[in-house]
């Protein structure tokens, strides 16, 4: 549970916070309806259905414009450089970035990471590289951003 760099498309346009239903045990159960967010709970079983083709479309295993997906996947790869969460079932949390020195800066701007103050750019470009980070650690007592931790850890 943490963060993680994907590498997707650099048009990937899942919406940010929302669960990417891949990672869900199910797909066309009301599973698919928590992972599209409670926006969609009161617009019906349509809406719910478009939102889930769309993902479909996205991850690429659609038989047919009307059907449903039906299998597990990732999101799709790419040359674009993404944060995502992994506390819950993981979705994107920041915008495609077209390499990983853009990313780095959004982390170092303050962006993307639950606790404290934001790495610095040379923290937050170490996690990029390495592509993944707890949540949170505890370092001596003090808790502190994993990604901060691993930017540490990997400059020594």
């Amino acid at each position: 549970m943490g963060r993680e760099v994907r590498r997707v498309p650099l048009d990937f346009d899942w919406s940010l916070g929302q669960v990417w239903p891949g990672f869900m045990r199910g797909i066309c159960d009301e599973e698919i309806e928590y992972a599209i967010g409670a926006k969609w709970k009161n617009l019906g079983i349509d809406e719910i259905c478009k939102q889930c083709r769309h993902f479909g479309r996205l991850a690429g295993i659609l038989e047919s414009p009307e059907g449903c997906p039906s299998t597990k996947i990732n999101p799709p790869e790419g040359p674009g450089w993404q944060l995502w969460e992994t506390v819950s079932e993981g979705s994107p949390i920041s915008p495609v970035f077209a390499t990983a020195e853009e990313l780095a800066q959004f982390l170092a701007n303050g962006k993307g990471h639950p606790l404290g103050a934001p790495p610095t750019y040379e923290q937050a470009l170490a996690f990029v590289k390495a592509g993944w980070a707890p949540t949170m650690v505890s370092c001596n007592g003090e808790l502190k951003s994993g990604v901060v931790a691993i930017g540490e850890h990997t400059r020594g």
